[in-house]
Order: structure tokens, then sequence, then C-alpha cells
């Protein structure tokens, strides 16, 4: 291990610039292979950050985020850099020529620090205006820095990493994506009752403004599930769930109080039942907090109360239905519950990195100048937010989907999610979806055996 000394050269953030190269020294491509220290002056090697170059390396402070007047993120722009055979985005206020060396005779060339602070710490999700969200609690596209600069596909703090530590001498090794697979149960069953039948036809009529044909497929079906010949169209998790070895969530929700929650009781024989079916694939359980739980802790205390109940163990983990996350208010809950891993940032109408990056962390409170105590791993690819992207197109989800694994089989993790009642959602599509989503699964599960095999594991 190398150990670097930072002179901060009297910085006044000093806690967000150690919480950014704490989360370089522990993500996942340093692999321990260096770690930094402020409190040995005169040490080498060493890196200043600041405006004078006292150190082996060096990096220059823009002043524009660490800033009692903090710059509003839509007068930032991102700045191409290479690094080798990455390029690299900067978050600065003035456009610079394309393709600029990352580092020049030991000096970058921005401010790396406040880059990398700007994604991880949701800094701009902290300070947007409440009339710029979305009613599910999302900013739109345009006030977000990574999307506006079509950068949502790239890891762009994965990269940053890897490139910083090669700059510096630690020569990190080029590994290969790991992935994750997850599900949550909004709705087990689709027509549990006659009634539910009813509120299914209404909804083919009044809504999908759906024919006879679809009407008469919903009335067959439920016949057949009478019969004991067909399964619910929402039970897809005999084989949605996997039994291959690879890292697996399911998360379940536990209550509510809006329209769209409640559609099952976590204690009753479906809710058990998914929940055994899930453990005996080796999944492990997650709470799925309802609607309005983002914000109300209340609500969230008394569902994960619900689920341990079941379970008979302590739950620690969660992610938000509707993907509803507010800062910092979501944020201090978590951490307040006991949980100590979360999923939910990332987009609901399209796929990448919100975070940019796809490995678990820390997230930063502004409230208290520290690391959260909850890790957050960005979700990266929802299937409806690919299937929304491309207009329920099969063929294009399937080649934007292998165009995306296959540009990042390196430097990052990719977490997924896939509901079991998205494949009836999609109608008569369903069995190209499923096609799609089993192939996914072999294809990400020979990367994996492959990537254990060439480490010898």
């Amino acid at each position: 291990m190398i150990h670097f000394y930072i002179d901060l050269q009297g910085h006044s953030f000093e806690q967000r610039i150690k919480y950014v190269f704490d989360f370089i020294a522990h993500h996942p491509l340093s692999q321990n292979k260096v770690s930094f220290y402020f409190n040995a002056p005169n040490q080498t090697p060493s890196i200043s950050y600041g405006q004078d170059q006292t150190g082996t390396y060096h990096i220059p402070r823009q002043h524009l985020i660490f800033n009692i007047k903090p710059i509003h993120p839509n007068q930032l722009v991102a700045n191409q850099y290479q690094s080798n055979d990455l390029t690299l985005y900067s978050t600065e206020r003035e456009k610079r020529a394309k393709d600029q060396p990352f580092i020049n005779d030991n000096i970058f060339n921005f401010d790396i620090i406040e880059t990398i602070f700007f994604h991880i710490s949701r800094y701009e999700e902290h300070i947007i205006r409440p009339d710029m969200k979305e009613n599910w609690g999302l900013g739109f596209k345009e006030n977000h820095f990574i999307p506006r600069n079509h950068l949502q596909e790239i890891p762009i703090v994965d990269h940053l990493v890897f490139a910083f530590l090669e700059a510096i001498g630690i020569q990190p090794e080029k590994q290969k994506t790991t992935y994750r697979l997850t599900h949550d149960v909004d709705i087990p069953l689709k027509l549990p009752n006659f009634y539910k039948l009813i509120k299914a036809s209404g909804r083919l009529l009044l809504i999908e403004h759906k024919g006879l044909k679809a009407q008469w497929n919903l009335f067959r079906t439920y016949l057949k599930m009478m019969n004991g010949r067909a399964k619910d169209p929402y039970d897809t998790f005999d084989w949605l769930f996997r039994k291959e070895a690879m890292e697996k969530v399911v998360y379940f929700m536990a209550g509510g109080v809006t329209k769209y929650d409640n559609f099952y009781k976590i204690d009753s024989g479906i809710g058990r039942r998914v929940i055994r079916q899930a453990q005996e694939k080796g999944y492990k359980i997650g709470l799925h907090p309802s609607y309005q739980a983002y914000k109300r802790e209340d609500l969230y205390k008394r569902e994960k109360q619900a689920l341990e109940k079941v379970l008979g163990e302590k739950v620690i983990l969660a992610r938000q239905h509707y993907l509803r996350f507010q800062f910092p208010e979501t944020a201090d809950i978590i951490d307040n519950q006991g949980i100590t891993e979360d999923s939910t940032l990332g987009y609901r109408d399209m796929i990448g990195f919100r975070c940019g990056t796809g490995f678990g962390y820390k997230l930063y409170s502004f409230k208290e100048e520290r690391a959260y105590e909850f890790v957050e791993t960005p979700l990266i690819i929802m299937e409806w937010s690919l299937i929304e992207q491309e207009n329920q197109d099969m063929g294009k989800i399937k080649k934007h989907l292998e165009t995306f694994l296959e540009k990042n089989q390196f430097y990052t993790k990719v977490t997924f999610l896939f509901h079991n009642s998205i494949f009836d959602m999609v109608g008569d599509k369903q069995d190209t979806l499923k096609e799609i989503y089993l192939s996914l699964i072999n294809k990400v599960l020979s990367r994996h055996l492959n990537k254990h095999q060439s480490s010898g594991q």
C-alpha cells in the first residue's frame, strides 16, 4: 500500500475533501493499494490541493462547489480530458477545448476532488428547487448535470478514480464489471379474486382502450386459473427468481397509505410464499418502503417492523417504491432506521449512472458534514426505464441493452431491476421480453464466472 500525505493548504471544507479521498481509498478499483493522510506534513509522496504546488502531485482548487456561496449546477459544464484509453469529464464553469490531457508534469488539469464530490454527494439534488421536481420525486432530466450532458451511460466517477490512481502511480487492475440482480414485488398477483378481474377489465376498456380480444384473453386466463390450468399473469416467480450464483436481492412491500400501496399483505399466504421462493433461490430479502415512506419515518419504521416480524430477523436492505428519494429527508430516515444498504438512486425514465458510479458507497450529509452510515448502491438498469426509452420496441430494447453492457464491461458495477409484473404489462410482447431477460442473465452470469476464473477464485 502506498500512503500519500494530502496538503489542504488551509482549505475550509476539510470534511468534504476527506470524504472524497476516503471514497477513492475504499473504491473497489483501489484494491486497498492506497491510503491518504492529512496530519503528516513534509512527508512524501504527497498531493497538494489548493493554489500552490507543494506536493509530488498537485490538484488545482476551483472554489465552485467548495464555497460558502456554491455555484448552481446549471452554471457548470462538462469538459473532456484524456487519460490513456479513457475519456474523462469534469465539472467546471468555463468550456474548454476537447481532449486535453488529464495531467501534465504531475499537475492535474482540473479539480477532480470537487468533480467527484459533486456527483457522489448528489450536490445538485440537495439544492434543486421543489418546483423543478417531478411528481415522482425525481428532478427533471434537463436539471440533472449528467443527462443534460448526455453522460448517463458512462460511469464517469469510476473512470475518474481509475485514471487518478494511474496518474499517481498506483497501477490499478482493469477490473471486469460486476453484476447484481434485483426485483421489486409491488403486486404479486394480478387476478387474486373476481373483484380484481372486473377492475382489470375496466382498466383495459377505459384506460388502455383495448378491444374485445383483450377482454376475452383476460377472462379466458381467469377461467384457466380457476380450473388450475394457468398461473396468474404476475406470478412469474418460478423463472424470474434465478438460482445462479450471483448477488441477488428481492424487495417486498409491507404497508402504505396511498393507492400505489397495499396490493398484498406481507404476512399473507402469497407474501410468505414468494418470500420462501426467493430464499430457496438464494436471494437476500429487503424492504420496499411504500409511496409516502420516503418522507415519513413513521411509515418506514412500521413497514420495516412488519417485514422483520415475518422474516424473524432484522431487515438491513431497502429500495424506495417508485424510486422516490428526497434529500436530505429520505437519507436521514434510512440512516435512522438501521438500514445498511439502500439501492434507490437510479433513473425512472432512462438507464444509466445517476451518481456517476455503479459501486456502493456512502452518501453525504450536508447538515452534519459527514458521511451517512448506510451504503447506497445505485440502480443502473430498471427494465421499465428501458422499455419507456425505446417505446416498447423489443428489438431496440435488446440492442440498447447489449450496447450498454458491451461498452461497460470494465470499471464498474451494474445493478438490474426486473419486476414480476412487467412481462404481462407489455401485452403480446411478453414472450420476447422474457427471452431478453433470460438471455441477459446468461450473459452476465458468463461474465461473472469468467471474472472469478481469471482471478483464480
